[in-house]
């Protein structure tokens, strides 16, 4: 512990994220938990990320994980954009740079461990960058990481679902996306980046599965939750003037280009 903020990037808590992977047999199955190998990651952010840093700038940036897990690539955006503030503006207070960062990063999960351990990942990294040892030291920080259902929250267009008869989907109760709505998370085609390795799984619960064919009508037969998911990310990418637009970057699964529900 004496020497843990001299450790090298994410090694310090990515036990944690082998650790969330590894919970349960039936919860890894069920959620299609697998943890997004580093190599992917920064292949993906190589081709996201950096060409939408240097298109629209870093002030405003917006970038979001949908299916965020134990928080790979939240983690790995915020190094980059941390390094590349500092080098924008070297003289700067490490926790403005801190708070930067952390303003342009969104995540969500449907599962509240593996949102916790996202939080808590993201909060011992800006204690490194920010450069304290003790959580009461640490100033005001915004986590913009929530629970919740990315296909199915933060968007007015779902209200209007023939599914739903109230204003607004169903909640379960460790939900907490409309605690972030100050910051617009999981808004329309508001993102400059969208990155993601969403679940693989077909979904078991009968409810569930058929409200999000009622939502995405891409969703046909057995399908897997990649479906949705593509869908969703390029909804959440941002459509700008001047022929702009936000960048998606997604890890699919094979059975996207494989099976024929991919082909719709």
């Amino acid at each position: 512990r004496d020497n843990v903020f001299a450790e090298p990037d994410r090694v310090v808590t990515e036990f944690l994220g082998d650790l969330y992977q590894n919970l349960s047999d039936s919860m890894r199955s069920a959620d299609a938990m697998l943890r997004t190998p580093v190599f992917i990651e920064e292949f993906i952010l190589d081709r996201a990320l950096e060409p939408a840093i240097a298109e629209f700038g870093l002030p405003g940036l917006r970038i979001i994980d949908p299916a965020c897990g134990s928080g790979t690539f939240l983690l790995g955006a915020f190094h980059r954009l941390f390094r590349r503030w500092r080098y924008q503006d070297p003289l700067a207070d490490a926790w403005d740079i801190v708070r930067y960062a952390t303003t342009s990063i969104h995540g969500v999960d449907k599962n509240p461990i593996a949102v916790h351990v996202t939080r808590f990942r993201m909060l011992i990294e800006a204690m490194k960058a920010g450069g304290v040892r003790q959580l009461s030291d640490v100033p005001p920080l915004p986590l913009i990481i929530a629970t919740g259902d990315s296909l199915l929250h933060g968007d007015d267009r779902y209200a209007s679902a023939d599914l739903f008869s109230i204003a607004a989907p169903y909640y379960k109760p460790a939900e907490n996306v409309e605690d972030f709505s100050e910051f617009d998370l999981l808004d329309a085609g508001t993102y400059h980046v969208v990155i993601a390795n969403p679940p693989y799984a077909t979904v078991k619960d009968k409810a569930e599965s058929d409200t999000y064919r009622a939502l995405y009508p891409h969703c046909i037969g057995t399908y897997a939750q990649t479906i949705p998911f593509i869908v969703r990310s390029f909804g959440l990418a941002m459509r700008g003037a001047r022929g702009q637009a936000g960048y998606v970057a997604l890890l699919a699964s094979s059975s996207f280009m494989k099976r024929e529900f991919g082909r719709s």
